[in-house]
């Protein structure tokens, strides 16, 4: 009697778990359960379809320029005046940039001005005498004849020859006070840096304040002439190279104005080992157009005709991937598969299924 009961009992339990079973769930048979084992759990399915696949790639930069220069003050005797430009600043050539407070008074001009006169004036006195000299040496040659002829027209020639040399050195004395004194006229005049071309401005003097000696070491201003601006940036996706000759599209961080660029340089052409895009772009650009922060996007792989599933559907187990196939109605198999490439919701898969299975969706 006790026997009956008992299998009563489990009868009854048997049935009512059966009725919990919800129709819209399927017994899947999965070789991770212990054979014989029936799932009770949903589950999800997608196909493996055939179609068109893209990884696409998005990158911050900033924009490089292929020439810039350094602009220093070099008179450490002058002073700091105002600094007349901001950084990312678009300057003309000509433009000033900042000024300084020269170290050159009217009593150095004035010193140099003696300079030249004196001279002048020590050049002039030296002429007058030896033309004086060699003038009479002349006049005495009327007269004589044999060894003293020969004797006075060999010191006349000397004369001459004094005299070219005290000319040539007096004029050199003359050209070097003058130099310099046309130099410091300069000094004082041209007491400003100007922009030496179209450019913007990259790096202003943290040391530039008003009435301070001049750092002559320290660059004033950076200014990079915006004729040479260039977009690149490497790229290190997992999945390839930028293609060469790919198009992409750029956004100026600052003003949100979008261009269209062309990869004119990558791994491709360069060989190197690390892919260094270089992109030029398509439209005349404005003085104000991308000259900071760029973000740039384009594609980066596409494959036409290839076998997709859903994301969702891939597993990983270490460095291999696999997926659950179902088979009939009530079961599952572990299958591994060879990924060519993953975005946001597509798995390319190049080994392992066949278009029109049915993967579970755990």
């Amino acid at each position: 009697m006790t026997r009956i009961k008992v299998f009563l009992l489990f009868l009854i339990i048997c049935l009512l778990l059966s009725g919990c079973s919800s129709s819209s769930s399927g017994d899947i048979r999965s070789e991770y359960m212990d054979p014989g084992t029936i799932a009770q759990n949903e589950y999800r399915t997608t196909k493996v379809t055939r179609g068109d696949f893209q990884i696409d790639f998005q990158i911050d930069s900033k924009m490089t320029y292929r020439h810039a220069e350094f602009m220093y003050w070099q008179y450490s005797s002058d002073h700091y005046d105002e600094l007349l430009v901001d950084r990312e600043e678009i300057v003309k050539k000509g433009q000033v940039l900042a000024t300084f407070e020269t170290g050159v008074s009217e009593a150095d001009i004035l010193e140099r001005e003696l300079a030249v006169t004196e001279a002048r004036a020590s050049l002039s006195s030296q002429q007058s005498s030896y033309e004086s000299r060699i003038s009479a040496k002349q006049a005495s040659l009327a007269g004589l004849e044999g060894t003293d002829y020969e004797i006075a027209a060999a010191e006349l020639e000397q004369l001459r020859a004094q005299y070219n040399e005290v000319n040539a050195s007096g004029w050199y004395r003359i050209t070097v006070a003058q130099e310099a004194l046309d130099r410091l006229r300069q000094r004082k005049n041209e007491n400003s840096l100007v922009a030496p071309f179209d450019g913007i401005v990259m790096y202003t003097s943290r040391y530039f304040r008003s009435g301070d000696n001049v750092e002559t070491w320290e660059p004033v201003v950076v200014v990079a002439e915006i004729a040479t601006r260039a977009i690149s940036f490497t790229n290190s996706n997992i999945y390839g190279n930028v293609p060469y000759m790919s198009h992409v599209n750029v956004i100026d961080q600052r003003t949100k104005k979008e261009f269209t660029g062309t990869v004119v340089s990558c791994a491709a052409v360069t060989g190197a080992e690390e892919d260094e895009v270089w992109i030029e772009i398509d439209q005349e650009l404005g003085d104000e157009d991308l000259i900071g922060a760029v973000r740039i996007s384009g594609t980066i792989l596409k494959k036409t005709d290839v076998l997709l599933i859903d994301s969702k559907a891939l597993k990983k187990e270490g460095n291999q991937y696999y997926v659950l196939v179902l088979q009939g109605s009530s079961s599952v198999s572990k299958t591994y598969v060879k990924v060519g490439g993953q975005n946001a919701s597509t798995v390319w898969i190049t080994e392992g299924l066949e278009e029109g299975q049915t993967l579970v969706i755990e």
